[in-house]
């Protein structure tokens, strides 16, 4: 193939008519579609990524541009061709092969899912989704594509911990969850979390735990089900062995004011200074 002529691969820079060529030969890993001729081109030298992206797009035959990036002696193209060839002493006599690989675009900045507060827990050990819990003292459930799915209300203060829990003889088809909060209480929540709806559910709590003097830091789930361990500002350790049904669920739009305490889920504190 005859060399191209300087201002056949340009990429928006001022090019000279007496601006130094150099030889090069493009290879790459990419499919065969998106291989060009194994030859040598000469090109300017004052090229950079997107001059040599424009190389390659028009030896390609795309009408639509598709980004590409360059590696010369396995690092990245940053500046020009002849730039780069006096930092790394290439003569300019050689050859120069330099490989093409697809640009990865950067990711768009979606819109950042909002609390009313700062966001001060989050728990995102399920894959399925995410929990968040604010200084707003509300909790919340988040899927794919920053859907809430649920609102978990109930704390009086900022919720500082959250950990899912395993309880044997729960109905498996709800998820359980433990929060903590400055409000010097934890709370036991259940949630269905498949549960196809088009409106946010509102979930109060099953159970309040109690013990605590001062604000509850962290809460922890044993990974064998039945024990919850709190952390807080008073200087104790608190073990909770949580069983049985939970037949108080609330997953609906409407929700009926209780005593909290009063709800049936067996708890058992087991103190630890």
């Amino acid at each position: 193939m005859e060399a191209t002529r300087e201002n056949d691969y340009g990429d928006g820079e001022q090019n000279n008519e007496d601006s130094r060529q150099v030889q090069v030969r493009f290879t790459t890993k990419l499919p065969p579609v998106l291989r060009v001729p194994a030859t040598s081109f000469a090109v300017p030298a004052n090229l950079t990524r997107y001059g040599l992206s424009e190389v390659i797009n028009t030896l390609l035959g795309h009408e639509k541009p598709q980004p590409f990036d360059f590696l010369v002696e396995g690092e990245l193209v940053r500046t020009s061709l002849e730039n780069l060839m006096l930092i790394k002493g290439i003569s300019a006599e050689k050859i120069l092969n330099i490989e093409y690989i697809l640009a990865v675009v950067p990711p768009k900045q979606e819109d950042p899912w909002l609390h009313n507060d700062w966001v001060s827990a989050v728990d995102g050990s399920n894959s399925s989704f995410i929990f968040s819990g604010s200084c707003d003292s509300i909790g919340r459930i988040w899927k794919a594509g920053g859907i809430c799915t649920h609102v978990l209300e109930g704390h009086g203060d900022a919720i500082t911990s959250a950990a899912f829990v395993k309880i044997s003889d729960s109905n498996q088809s709800f998820q359980n969850l433990a929060t903590a909060s400055k409000d010097r209480s934890l709370r036991l929540w259940q949630f269905i979390p498949n549960e196809h709806t088009a409106d946010v559910k509102m979930v109060r709590p099953c159970k309040v735990l109690k013990g605590h003097t001062s604000s509850v830091q962290t809460v922890s789930a044993s990974p064998h089900g039945n024990l919850i361990c709190s952390g807080s500002w008073d200087c104790s350790i608190k073990i909770w062995q949580v069983s049985g049904e939970l037949d108080t669920y609330s997953n609906g739009g409407s929700l009926k004011k209780r005593k909290l305490e009063d709800e049936s889920i067996p708890t058992k504190q087991l103190d630890s200074q």
